[in-house]
């Protein structure tokens, strides 16, 4: 939650699943200095990046995503569930908002 006090390698989970006839899953990051953001497409949103997760081997199956903080970067993390392979991809959060 914004205003809260995250630590470095502090992690974030969040599961997240596909719909059917899903095969690949765009998961895009965003950030703010703004109290109270909850839409990506609000004003003070900067886009840092995405992270692209195939499906092929697990259409259906939970996503889990993780979200690191590190010294000047975000680190994001979606494993599958159902057979443990990760995508993993840094990105630079310290931008000037």
């Amino acid at each position: 939650t914004k205003g809260d006090e995250v630590f470095m390698e502090q992690k974030f989970r969040h599961k997240i699943f596909s719909i059917p006839g899903q095969d690949i899953m765009d998961i895009e990051i965003y950030c703010t200095k703004k109290n109270g953001a909850v839409y990506c497409d609000e004003r003070e949103m900067v886009y840092l990046g995405k992270v692209n997760v195939q499906l092929f081997d697990n259409p259906l199956g939970p996503l889990c995503i993780s979200i690191c903080f590190g010294q000047m970067e975000l680190i994001a993390i979606v494993t599958n569930e159902a057979n443990g392979y990760m995508y993993k991809k840094a990105f630079n959060f310290y931008v000037d908002l």
